[in-house]
């Protein structure tokens, strides 16, 4: 014997609220992942601003060794100039 199922088409409060709860679940959750990918894109946005300004600063700094080195081959010229004439400061 096979048992008698039967539908029953009335909807009570627990399903309506089992719904709006579903509902508002995955609304929350929608919410949620949109303001983690903005706040995610504004630290990305944060980091790479940073980036391009060590960036600059280590171009600036390499720029300023260069000019150090350039000054120091030509204290280091003008002092063995002054060896080879004689002239001492």
């Amino acid at each position: 014997m096979m048992p008698n199922f039967s539908f029953d088409p009335t909807i009570n409060i627990g399903q309506v609220a089992l719904a709006i709860g579903f509902i508002g679940s995955v609304a929350s959750l929608a919410v949620s992942l949109k303001t983690g990918q903005v706040s995610t894109q504004l630290r990305l946005d944060k980091i790479d601003e940073e980036l391009k300004q060590q960036t600059s600063i280590l171009i600036d700094l390499a720029r300023q060794e260069e000019r150090i080195r350039a000054m120091e081959a030509r204290l280091e010229r003008l002092s063995i100039a002054g060896l080879k004439t004689g002239f001492t400061a």
